[in-house]
């Protein structure tokens, strides 16, 4: 996928660009650069993967050999932090604290579980919109608001933000939602 966009001249997003790289690493380690994982894989500040490459390269590991106990415990930190960064996303996003996720973990266990599926799986997106010269750029921040804030399965009580509109939607209509509302935005420009 990320191969062809290349060859047609479409830029990839950094994220894109990096897991597109992580991925040619996984496959070939022996004849990848070593200049680009310093420049393009590896965190300066951390001196390890950034998270997100991190993410890309140990899931892989880990599915590939869920017995090996290093590759088990790298992923399982990895996870950890991804979870950390993303729930300040949806702190800040509702106006809510750690206390609010952890009463709906008890009160809402199906509706936690669902969130914190998203939390993990979601991955930025480029969402290519066929006629138009520019795609649109889709990122956890972007797809947690609306996901949190008008999807009714998610509003949290005691979230300062207010509740936001709800529509009838399921999780896995949202990504097909958006792709209509911006057909709908092109045909009026």
């Amino acid at each position: 996928m990320y191969e062809k966009r290349i060859e047609s001249g479409a830029p990839l997003i950094p994220y894109e660009f990096q897991k597109y790289l992580s991925i040619k690493y996984l496959l070939n380690p022996k004849e990848f650069p070593i200049e680009d994982i310093a420049k393009h894989l590896i965190n300066p500040a951390t001196k390890s993967f950034y998270n997100d490459v991190g993410f890309t390269i140990f899931r892989a590991l880990f599915h590939m050999d869920t017995s090996d106990s290093k590759i088990k415990s790298t992923f399982n930190t990895i996870l950890k932090s991804r979870r950390i960064e993303r729930s300040k996303v949806i702190f800040r996003q509702l106006g809510i604290a750690q206390r609010h996720l952890t009463h709906m973990e008890s009160s809402e266990p199906v509706a936690y579980r669902e969130l914190m599926k998203v939390i993990f799986d979601f991955e930025p997106e480029t969402i290519p919109i066929w006629g138009w010269k520019y795609s649109v750029y889709w990122d956890f921040d972007r797809f947690i608001h609306i996901y949190l804030r008008h999807y009714n399965k998610f509003f949290i009580e005691g979230s300062s933000k207010g509740q936001g509109t709800n529509f009838q939607y399921k999780l896995k209509d949202i990504r097909r939602l958006i792709n209509l509302i911006l057909e709908k935005h092109k045909r009026r420009n």
